[in-house]
């Protein structure tokens, strides 16, 4: 009994051995991408180099904004958070308190914004024009032309072609 025992185990280890280095399954097909919003429309409103500084910055945008708007995190000096609303996908950017002097960057496409509290963004899922807007001893200037505007609050807007 012994002699046969010993093959049986010796053949089932094989076979063991066996299943486990087997291939793998074939996995799941990866889902396609989402559409490219790249190609999307967009407007050409931030096209001309800009410097924008405020205290808070907000911009607005249809889902093509993900493509032309850009924010630094830096996690020991900034908090980031996001969430969905009714409104559409909102992402925010604060200064830490005990970090002392912060500067939020973030750029549209050459457009370069500077906020010294706050910066939000929001993607819309429809389409909608960019709306920048800027508060609190805000200050824009053009980099080509050299033209600046100040003021407690200034809007930028930029309207997409359907």
């Amino acid at each position: 009994m012994q002699r046969l025992r010993r093959p049986f185990l010796a053949a089932w280890a094989a076979l063991l051995a066996l299943s486990c280095g087997a291939a793998p399954a074939e996995p799941e097909p990866a889902p396609p991408p989402p559409g490219d919003v790249s190609t999307g429309p967009w407007t050409r409103a931030f096209l001309r180099p800009a410097n924008l500084i405020a205290d808070e910055i907000v911009v607005e945008g249809p889902p093509a904004l993900r493509v032309h708007f850009s924010a630094r995190q830096e996690s020991q000096r900034t908090v980031y958070s996001a969430k969905t609303t009714s409104k559409g996908f909102l992402q925010e950017l604060t200064a830490r308190p005990e970090a002392g002097f912060v500067e939020l960057r973030a750029t549209l496409d050459t457009w370069e914004l500077v906020a010294l509290k706050r910066i939000t963004w929001l993607e819309r899922p429809s389409s909608a024009p960019v709306v920048i807007r800027a508060s609190g001893s805000a200050v824009f200037q053009s980099v080509e032309d050299g033209e600046v505007k100040k003021g407690e609050l200034l809007e930028f807007r930029g309207d997409v072609p359907h």
